[in-house]
């Protein structure tokens, strides 16, 4: 699986839920494009990260998390992009299915407002760092810790 792949899964996770696949709590949870519409999104971005290990299977790959709120609804999308930031900074170590593993997140900044698109919806953005094993596969020449 891709990091953002596991990233979405964590936060689909979280109890109380945050937002799920096909927006069952009112917002959509999304990978790589934020929609039209619903209105209220939080979308995983991939993010250029650290030079991973030569020798071992350690990467530290970067990721971004965009939140864009309802028309005017500022507090609403600013406390939505803190809980992703909650729920994913400090997370204990999880393995995936398949054998990736998340060591920890790291935060690269805190949440930070962008702006509004033209339909005056407002974006968060918080960008992060992950320390990932990712499963071995055979075309590696890294070794596993």
């Amino acid at each position: 699986m891709v990091i953002i792949e596991h990233i979405r899964d964590v936060i689909a996770g979280a109890v109380p839920p945050i937002a799920t696949v096909g927006a069952a709590t009112g917002w959509r949870l999304g990978i790589g494009r934020m929609l039209d519409q619903p209105d209220t999104q939080i979308t995983i971005y991939d993010s250029p990260g650290e030079h991973p290990s030569p020798l071992w299977l350690l990467d530290y790959p970067y990721f971004q998390v965009m939140v864009r709120g309802s028309a005017d609804g500022y507090q609403a999308a600013r406390q939505k992009a803190q809980d992703c930031f909650d729920q994913l900074l400090g997370i204990v170590p999880q393995t995936f299915t398949g054998g990736d593993r998340i060591d920890g997140i790291t935060n690269v900044g805190t949440v930070g407002f962008i702006g509004a698109d033209q339909l005056n919806r407002p974006l968060f953005s918080s960008n992060f760092r992950v320390i990932y094993e990712p499963a071995p596969s055979t075309y590696t020449h890294r070794q596993p810790l």
